[in-house]
């Protein structure tokens, strides 16, 4: 009974180890999943941004708008990329009124595209500034001319960031699916215990009910085991085989009881046969 009661705090202890590691495990790549998504759409956004750059620096050199909403623009989408590199807090709006705080990257290909990104922005930013202050056309050919390996390079670390989150979420659906693989097989191990628990218990029960109790005395049979003071819960042999077993009783007497009863008897008959 104690190696049984073992084996099930072991049982039960194995179950909630389990389920236990399967709850963080499922946090933790919900955390992973949100920060994922989180850059995903913020470099989303980084290509946006930089479109709208080189529209405000043509509107700007056509004297509609003033040199600083290009520069809040810019200022948004360095601080965004350098949040997205190395961690930090990133501007939710173009009013910076909001941000959102991002871990450093760890993954070497997303930080090898974003650094693409960077080192692609930097010089063009750097332009940007002198145009702003000359509204040179060979620096706003040169600024222009960038604008398509700008966009491929976002779009590439966009990409990179889809792919490692794809990847997490493939890890995350084989873990969730190895642990529930587990506690499913914990728990048929435990009904197929259980199964053969009861079916042991029925077993002993049915030999228990072919013990017949009977009276060491008169060697009356017990029929009602509820009440086995009463006297109607008691009857003769011949009854109860004769009623569960379809049997009719003739009575005859044997050799020991004869001589016992009837001395002398049972060598005058067999004299006689």
């Amino acid at each position: 009974m104690n190696n049984r009661k073992h084996v099930q705090y072991i049982f039960y202890g194995s179950l909630l180890l389990i389920f236990s590691v399967l709850m963080f495990t499922l946090y933790y790549f919900s955390l992973i999943q949100k920060d994922y998504g989180l850059r995903i759409n913020l470099t989303g956004r980084q290509r946006m941004l930089s479109q709208q750059i080189f529209k405000e620096i043509l509107l700007f050199n056509n004297n509609i708008i003033s040199s600083d909403e290009i520069q809040r623009t810019m200022t948004v989408f360095s601080e965004t990329q350098d949040a997205l590199l190395y961690g930090g807090y990133a501007p939710a709006n173009l009013e910076k009124h909001e941000f959102r705080k991002l871990p450093e990257t760890s993954d070497s290909e997303i930080i090898l595209k974003l650094t693409d990104v960077k080192n692609e922005w930097e010089p063009i930013k750097n332009k940007i500034l002198v145009f702003l202050q000359t509204k040179d056309n060979k620096t706003l050919i040169s600024i222009m001319s960038h604008n398509k390996s700008l966009i491929t390079k976002i779009d590439n670390s966009v990409y990179a960031l889809q792919l490692e989150s794809e990847r997490k979420t493939l890890i995350n659906r084989i873990i969730i699916l190895s642990f529930s693989t587990m506690i499913s097989i914990l728990l048929i191990i435990n009904i197929i215990n259980k199964v053969r628990d009861l079916k042991n218990a029925e077993r002993r029960i049915e030999e228990l009910e072919t013990l017949l109790p009977i009276c060491s005395s008169c060697k009356k049979i017990r029929t009602n085991n509820e009440k086995p003071m009463e006297p109607d819960s008691w009857t003769t042999i011949e009854h109860y085989l004769h009623k569960n077993k379809d049997m009719t009783f003739t009575h005859g007497i044997c050799p020991d009881c004869m001589n016992k009863l009837y001395p002398g008897m049972l060598e005058s008959i067999k004299k006689q046969v």
